[in-house]
């Protein structure tokens, strides 16, 4: 009897998962057009973008960029690289004001925030889809499509190789913060489909625009076209803000914001520490133990610009010691996982995309040689190279040097 009992009770609690099962809300589809309308404002009156992004300035890579888009002869898909918060999603923005001013219909751009909950599950095409749908247009051709941070959708390369391969007619942009592995992806899967532009942080000369004070700098440029000199008006002031600029001029967000720069530890913690540490990297390069990775950032962090050795034991720096790395995340090993290999060399300089690490200039050039000596002179020589500077390049498969000219 007591058999019996138990029984019917373990049916009648399979049944009663079966129901639950069968009754799994799913996300109404008028919901996610919704969503989609609501990220692109544009396609009503006054047919222009949020405030927000209006109010901002321009990257000086815009022109680059929106060169880049507006070429619709290369069909081709756009791949916005660049860390996180560089002003990615501003400059899509900004991108997408341009097309309406230039007399684009505001309803043929759409934009789409891929890490957005409510898309989950819907690859690049129904996405697509979802955008045609939300506006009451069939048709496929004429359409600018920016997807952002699309490292966020497995596979993304594939999806992104279907649309260019299968929708000819229109432009797609996407945008991701996991340069690395997106360019992987990008060479591996994107060959003669994807064209990559990098978007890096603020260089001296923006972090000067962005703060109205590019006047300190003067630059004169010979008469070829080449900067060959500068003057300054106030040195002193200059290197106030060069000071200013290596503590927090890499990020847009943080130069105009006085929130930010009294307390840039916050930001650093839940930008860097919490996104790109704790959940980018080991998602994407499948790093499982995530105390190690913290260990191995502390390091190299507290040792900016010292050598990080990753065989034969720690190499100390002046009364720093620094702990070897772990194989599985040195970067002269051989992929994901792996040791370093023989004959790889033993150091490597950490690479952090902050404006101290950035800031070494080297001496001027050619004819820009008279300024040496003149410390805003290291800080834009280079910008554009004399017509006499060379450079020169190994190239393995001759075992020759070449030394091509500007």
């Amino acid at each position: 009897m007591h058999r019996l009992t138990r029984l019917q009770s373990r049916v009648k609690q399979n049944q009663s998962t079966d129901s639950s099962e069968d009754h799994v809300r799913t996300i109404p589809r008028e919901q996610v057009l919704q969503r989609i309308r609501t990220e692109n404002p544009w396609w009503s009156e006054p047919h222009r973008i949020d405030e927000f992004y209006g109010d901002m300035s321009r990257r000086e890579y815009f022109h680059l960029f929106a060169r880049l888009v507006q070429e619709t002869t290369v069909r081709r898909a756009i791949l916005l690289m660049g860390p996180r918060r560089v002003g990615k999603t501003v400059l899509v923005h900004h991108m997408i004001q341009k097309l309406i001013d230039d007399g684009v219909d505001p309803k043929k751009i759409g934009y789409i925030t891929i890490e957005h909950p409510i898309y989950n599950g819907l690859g690049l095409e129904e996405l697509f889809a979802a955008i045609r749908e939300a506006i009451g247009d069939a048709s496929t051709k004429g359409f600018y499509i920016f997807f952002d941070e699309i490292q966020y959708l497995p596979e993304w390369e594939r999806h992104l190789k279907l649309l260019v391969d299968s929708y000819r007619s229109s432009r797609f942009v996407v945008t991701g913060s996991a340069a690395a592995a997106l360019r992987l992806k990008s060479l591996e899967s994107g060959a003669g489909r994807f064209t990559d532009f990098l978007l890096p942080p603020l260089t001296f000369h923006e972090y000067l625009a962005l703060i109205r004070e590019e006047k300190l700098v003067e630059r004169r440029p010979s008469s070829d076209g080449f900067v060959s000199d500068y003057s300054v008006r106030d040195i002193d002031a200059l290197n106030r803000r060069f000071i200013d600029y290596l503590n927090f001029g890499g990020y847009p967000e943080v130069v105009l914001s006085d929130t930010i720069r009294s307390d840039p530890g916050r930001y650093i913690r839940s930008d860097i520490i919490d996104k790109v540490l704790l959940r980018d990297l080991p998602s994407l390069y499948g790093i499982q133990d995530v105390q190690e990775l913290n260990s191995l950032f502390t390091s190299l962090a507290y040792n900016t610009a010292n050598e990080v050795t990753l065989r034969g034991g720690p190499r100390k720096a002046p009364g720093r010691a620094i702990p070897a790395p772990s194989p599985a995340l040195s970067c002269g090993g051989g992929g994901r996982g792996a040791p370093a290999r023989a004959g790889v060399a033993g150091r490597c300089r950490p690479g952090f995309p902050r404006p101290a690490a950035r800031a070494r200039s080297p001496p001027p050039r050619g004819r820009g040689a008279r300024s040496r000596g003149r410390p805003e002179a290291s800080f834009f020589a280079g910008v554009f190279p004399p017509a006499d500077t060379q450079l020169h390049t190994h190239d393995p498969t001759t075992k020759s040097h070449q030394t091509p000219r500007y």
